[in-house]
């Protein structure tokens, strides 16, 4: 039982957060994690170590078995009911009636509301004996899961021992981090949940305490037929679409898109206002142009992101539907534009969006990551995001896309 006090003992330590903690700060893994060098260390979960630098690490973790219960955080006696609950199930109140080693770390994943801990679940990686095979809980409040593979951001932070030590000071490291990796241009990030990892030893007077956020898990983007007007969607809205291929070597996640040449209206976004360039070319589309005509759209919506003779530039495309005419547009804002044949790279994405800005930034980034490891050559100062979807829409489409070097995506505005 002293092993779970000393744990949450952790909780309410007072955190150092200095301009960048040294891991010497914290407890080494290596004095507390089992190993060649260690063999009287503990087990801990396997990752491995994508990114040390600034004052976060990127940690991958492979899919694991792991335990699970709720923590009612602010009751303290049924708190200690739910770690006595995890004592017993290593202790052998399983199915198996198997005694299980304890093992690093212990992680508390909750939401914060009102600055304080909500849906608090505690769990622990179970050993590597039982990860094919693990013991059922006979506890119904207990229950083993199966972690999906993972990208954690996170930071150690030091701290002590400390009767006066207050949970506020840790949660407050969480700020830095999040500075920290809004510094280092990371938003493809699960803000909502955050992430303790607790590794304490017994044979050790002090714990090593990681705070972390995950990489956001990707929703799958609707296919085209669920957003397109089709034979099963007849109410929805004629897409432009190009014919795409996979790109090797990005899991099936990148197509490789042609277009052909098109007309589209435009209008630019000053000062970021993609609300207003949209409203223009919906004016200009209900009959704001020269012959009063309605113009039809077809989807997606083109936004476009980049910078041009070292100026920035932002702003809206559209594409009419096939065989109606583009009269000139009454409001200036609006532009009538052809552009020329093109390729692109194209990740797409599913899930109603918050933050349209930080979650497309994402996902550019994203695929460009996926880019650099093939050795494919893009346009790096230009994304161009493509919506399928309104927010309120059942089935959600979302694409980002990069135009390959060897195509000039210039335009001829009439």
């Amino acid at each position: 039982m002293m092993f779970f006090i000393l744990i949450l003992s952790a909780y309410v330590a007072m955190a150092s957060t200095e301009d960048c903690p040294a891991d010497v700060d914290s407890l080494p893994l290596s004095e507390i994690c089992k190993s060649s060098a260690n063999s009287n260390g503990i087990e801990c979960v396997p990752f491995e170590l994508r990114i040390s630098e600034g004052c976060f690490k990127t940690r991958f973790y492979p899919k694991a078995n792991w335990v699970t219960t709720k923590v009612p955080w602010k009751k303290q006696k049924r708190l200690m009911r739910s770690l006595k609950r995890f004592v017993k199930y290593v202790a052998g109140d399983n199915d198996m009636g198997a005694q299980l080693n304890i093992t690093l770390p212990f992680v508390f994943k909750f939401k914060l509301k009102e600055d304080l801990p909500k849906n608090v679940r505690l769990s622990f990686y179970l050993p590597s004996n039982y990860q094919d095979d693990p013991p059922e809980p006979n506890s119904p409040k207990i229950m083993v899961y199966q972690s999906h593979p993972q990208l954690v951001y996170l930071k150690p932070i030091s701290f002590s021992f400390n009767e006066n030590s207050t949970l506020e000071s840790v949660l407050g490291s969480y700020k830095e981090l999040y500075e920290e990796l809004k510094k280092a241009h990371i938003y493809d990030v699960d803000w909502d949940h955050h992430l303790i990892f607790g590794y304490c030893s017994l044979y050790a007077k002090s714990c090593r305490l990681e705070i972390a956020f995950m990489q956001r898990i990707p929703i799958p983007p609707a296919p085209f037929d669920k957003v397109c007007k089709s034979n099963t969607m007849p109410l929805a809205h004629e897409c432009f679409r190009g014919e795409g291929v996979a790109v090797d070597g990005t899991d099936g996640l990148v197509e490789e898109r042609k277009y052909p040449e098109v007309t589209v209206i435009r209008s630019f976004a000053l000062d970021g206002n993609f609300r207003k360039a949209f409203k223009n070319i919906a004016k200009y589309s209900y009959g704001a142009n020269a012959a009063s005509t309605e113009v039809p759209i077809r989807i997606p919506y083109a936004s476009f992101h980049g910078m041009k003779d070292g100026t920035k530039y932002e702003g809206v495309a559209i594409v009419p539907k096939t065989g109606f005419p583009t009269p000139k547009p009454n409001n200036d804002k609006v532009l009538i534009s052809t552009y020329k044949e093109s390729k692109l790279y194209v990740l797409a994405f599913g899930g109603k969006i918050k933050n349209y800005v930080e979650t497309f930034a994402a996902y550019c980034q994203k695929l460009s990551m996926l880019l650099d490891n093939e050795q494919i050559s893009y346009m790096e100062d230009l994304c161009i995001t493509l919506d399928y979807s309104h927010p309120k829409d059942e089935y959600q489409r979302h694409e980002v896309a990069v135009v390959a070097s060897e195509y000039d995506y210039g335009d001829q505005s009439q």
